[in-house]
């Protein structure tokens, strides 16, 4: 469970969400930037654009987030994300998604290395279970 991410946030006032927004945006260029994958901000402004819609639900969302930055930063990103949701069920779904983020998996990539294989004639119990 993720500590320190609140049940809910306030949602931006009108008169602050576009500055707001752009904060954001300018937040995650740079992050994007500095991880190499400046290429996969349309993926970011879509996932966001699907999730404040509801087209997206809040796991599939913090998947997206923890595919781009990785799970500890998509977490501590979670709180803020949230206050560009309008949709009160929708802004505490992101929280609570983010609280439970036991659930937050990024599958390896194909080029995983291969399994480690016993030489033959060894046993395949560990060393602290033999007898």
């Amino acid at each position: 469970m993720a500590a320190g991410i609140p049940d809910d946030v306030a949602p931006v006032a009108a008169h602050e969400a576009q500055a707001f927004q752009a904060f954001v945006i300018d937040g995650v260029t740079k992050q994007l930037q500095k991880d190499n994958k400046a290429e996969r901000l349309p993926e970011f402004i879509r996932a966001a654009g699907a999730y404040g819609k509801g087209d997206l639900d809040a796991d599939s969302f913090l998947l997206t987030l923890s595919d781009l930055f990785g799970e500890q930063k998509a977490l501590k990103m979670a709180p803020t994300l949230a206050r560009l949701v309008k949709n009160d069920e929708r802004r505490r779904s992101l929280l609570k998604a983010a609280r439970g983020s036991g659930q937050v998996e990024v599958l390896p990539s194909p080029a995983a290395p291969p399994p480690i294989r016993c030489p033959v004639g060894r046993a395949s119990v560990p060393a602290w279970d033999r007898r």
